[in-house]
């Protein structure tokens, strides 16, 4: 779940997005996290980028505040900031995505170069440090937290958190229940 342009924080009248988050993590199925998604519940959240996904399907949802749309991902490697899919006129997006593309990918064995990308404070030149994958700001405002996911077609599931800014904080194993 992220903020779409000119989205962060809180807003009188609208809930917490986190909230839409729970109750789709809350379904069994794909389809059923979907349906959750009427206009009426739309309306009551500010506006905001989604991935959904299982081993065999990933759409991008997109709420802009007046109209909702569900996009298929082709297989690949994607980017999604508080733009569009693969928006390359976002600044992170244009400076993080080729970086990605030719990384080390990620297995069911190792993670490969992700958790180094995660914990990149790197950004484009004409960028601020908002620009980076790890944000730090002197202002309350910056990564808090990390998670790599992997989800195979046989459902296993691999999780690793990093509890604090990846680029300081070691991320560790979470058991999952499957």
């Amino acid at each position: 779940m992220l903020n779409r342009d000119g989205q962060l924080g809180p807003m009188q009248g609208k809930q917490s997005r986190g909230i839409l988050a729970i109750e789709m993590l809350s379904t069994r199925h794909l389809q059923e996290a979907l349906e959750l998604l009427t206009p009426t519940k739309l309306g009551t959240f500010r506006a905001f980028n989604a991935v959904i996904a299982d081993p065999t399907h990933a759409y991008w949802l997109r709420w802009n505040g007046d109209e909702f749309g569900v996009f298929p991902i082709e297989a690949g490697l994607h980017m999604l900031a508080s733009g569009d899919l693969n928006e390359d006129r976002h600044g992170r997006v244009a400076y993080h995505l080729p970086l990605w593309r030719v990384a080390n990918a990620p297995d069911m064995q190792s993670w490969g170069d992700w958790p180094k990308l995660l914990a990149s404070r790197a950004h484009a030149p004409e960028d601020t440090n908002l620009g980076a994958m790890c944000i730090q700001t002197d202002f309350d405002y910056g990564t808090v937290s990390s998670s790599l996911i992997a989800w195979d077609q046989q459902e296993r599931i691999r999780w690793h958190f990093a509890p604090g800014a990846p680029d300081t904080t070691p991320y560790t194993e979470v058991s999952v229940e499957q």
